[in-house]
């Protein structure tokens, strides 16, 4: 391997993860569809490739975190994708959050073609970015994640490897059964104490240590009722998840009824325009005058 990386999906995730790389002195090439966030990057020494296809002809590991699987499919497959490049062997990393069974016919068009694929969606938000506090779930060869692992831990803390192509999604979408359903149960929660006059911080705090405590309570708990910015994800985004975890259920036949609850409160949030919202903004929900 080079020490060249293309990185391309430079959004509210891509961006500190594009970073860390640069401020390691690798060599990085991006690309994406608007040019307004690739700019910054040339100040800090990025070189910006006028295609999917250029960028990989000049790396041999390619990085994606794009929006979704229409956009991985484009990045990917279109005229001027990635595997129009003349080169080849390189490794594709995509952090996108898509379907798992999307993987595999993914994965088996990028390994005709001579490279390599691996799934590995992210957990951590935003903030776990910015602080090379990810957590990387990863579906594929296991010689190849090794191969790019010292890259990948730039900007995350920990790298599971949870099989063969498509476990990284399965595993992301087990994570967010877990994290978007605690999210409705702390804002429950918080304002149940409210509703009994109880102080938010002494409750956050009576929590701590405890069964009922987490990560997510102390941080979602001050970032929704207290002073801690927010800067996780948008409402929007959970309820692509959301959407994500019904389809592979009802694909594999496994029940959701908390996770179908969840949704369907995430739902009337997005009826009411707060898509572009923070998730802390969650909270409206037990606010009757506000929905």
């Amino acid at each position: 391997m080079n020490n060249s990386i293309g990185f391309i999906g430079l959004g509210l995730l891509g961006t500190p993860m594009a970073e860390h790389i640069l401020k390691n002195n690798f060599k990085l090439f991006v690309w994406g569809r608007n040019p307004d966030k690739l700019l910054p990057f040339t100040k800090q020494g990025a070189i910006i490739a006028d295609s999917a296809q250029a960028l990989a002809e000049q790396v041999d590991i390619i990085i994606l975190c794009v929006t979704d699987e229409i956009a991985v499919e484009a990045v990917l497959f279109a005229e001027a994708g990635i595997l129009a490049a003349k080169r080849t062997g390189q490794i594709i990393v995509d952090h996108s959050t898509i379907l798992p069974a999307a993987v595999k016919p993914i994965a088996d068009k990028v390994t005709a073609s001579g490279r390599h694929f691996i799934d590995a969606p992210v957990t951590g938000g935003v903030r776990g970015a910015i602080n090379s506090a990810l957590t990387i779930f990863a579906g594929g060869e296991a010689g190849n994640l090794e191969k790019v692992r010292p890259i990948l831990s730039l900007y995350s803390a920990k790298i599971n490897h949870m099989g063969e192509s498509g476990c990284g999604q399965a595993m992301k979408m087990c994570n967010q059964v877990m994290v978007l359903n605690t999210h409705i149960l702390v804002h429950e929660a918080l304002n149940f104490a409210k509703y009994q006059n109880l102080d938010v911080n002494k409750v956050l705090s009576a929590f701590e240590g405890s069964f009922a405590d987490s990560k997510l309570l102390q941080f979602m708990g001050k970032a929704a009722y207290g002073s801690t910015p927010d800067n996780i994800a948008h409402i929007k985004t959970f309820m692509k998840d959301l959407q994500l975890m019904q389809a592979t259920a009802e694909r594999v036949h496994s029940k959701l009824y908390i996770t179908d609850t969840t949704a369907k409160l995430i739902n009337t949030l997005m009826e009411k325009n707060y898509g572009e919202k923070e998730l802390a903004e969650i909270k409206r929900l037990y606010m009757d005058q506000e929905l």
